[in-house]
């Protein structure tokens, strides 16, 4: 007597195991990529944003270069703009905000002032060389954050 033995037909468990691992591994690198795609938007935004800043600071500075050599750091600085009703005021000449420096139209109107990490821009602006007297000065201006660029986990985002 011979018994017939049945042909499976299908998948086996193993079979469709397997399978599920590599569709799983294939989306968890999709994933991934999206994920470090939207942390590197967000970090060209805040560059494009320390640019844009820099640009428009590095404009105001040119136009009131005599008032702000003429300024004692860290003291107010007030000024008329060229229309000749807008009065700007600093409170601190080494420490300008966009607020403070939007009324002057070099900013675009649209700036929001907030880096694309949610820190805030800031300028620091010095005469150099220490201790001069003007007209011998110069100034020299930094733009940066107030906070630093960090991984969905919370630490500092290193370069890659």
């Amino acid at each position: 007597m011979y018994k017939q033995i049945k042909t499976q037909r299908g998948f086996g468990l193993i079979e469709t195991l397997f399978a599920l691992i590599i569709i799983l591994a294939v989306t968890m690198s999709v994933f991934s990529q999206q994920l470090s795609g939207a942390r590197d938007d967000a970090v060209k935004s805040t560059g494009k944003g320390l640019v844009s800043v820099s640009n428009s600071l590095n404009d105001v500075l040119g136009e009131f270069y005599g008032k702000w050599v003429a300024a004692t750091p860290g003291s107010p600085l007030n000024f008329t703009l060229s229309d000749g009703t807008t009065q700007i005021s600093i409170a601190d000449s080494s420490r300008p905000t966009i607020a403070e420096l939007m009324p002057t139209g070099y900013f675009p109107s649209n700036f929001l002032g907030t880096a694309g990490n949610g820190g805030k821009y800031v300028m620091l602006i010095k005469k150099v060389p220490s201790g001069c007297v003007t007209p011998s000065c110069n100034l020299e201006a930094v733009v940066c954050i107030d906070k630093p660029i960090q991984k969905d986990g919370g630490g500092i985002d290193s370069p890659r």
